[in-house]
């Protein structure tokens, strides 16, 4: 098993522990460049996840489509670790809840 592939492993268990309300999909198209490999939408917030090894690099498309989602009101990024999928998550939270806030 190659190491994005265990991270990715590593990343949805948390998700299914931590934020079992969040909803996911491993995107496994090889056709489609671009395409986050972990798609989500926590408290109505778009994510999008690239996973990403320490070495590993993100193409211009893949760079692309995060600064597309993220000025789209997304979050989205490359997660080198759980805990950079962890913030993805929160700060789509706190995105949900100032979005909540500011129409009251």
């Amino acid at each position: 098993m190659n190491p994005e592939t265990k991270l990715t492993q590593k990343i949805t268990l948390m998700i299914r522990k931590e934020f079992p309300s969040v909803y996911y999909f491993k995107e496994s198209n090889r056709w489609i460049s671009g395409l986050p490999d972990l798609i989500l939408c926590a408290w109505g917030i778009f994510i999008g996840m690239e996973i990403k090894t320490s070495k590993g690099k993100a193409t211009p498309l893949q760079e692309y489509v995060i600064k597309c989602i993220n000025n789209s009101g997304g979050v989205a990024g490359i997660a080198r670790n759980v805990e950079d999928a962890r913030q993805m998550i929160l700060e789509a939270k706190e995105k949900a809840k100032n979005l909540l806030d500011s129409k009251s």
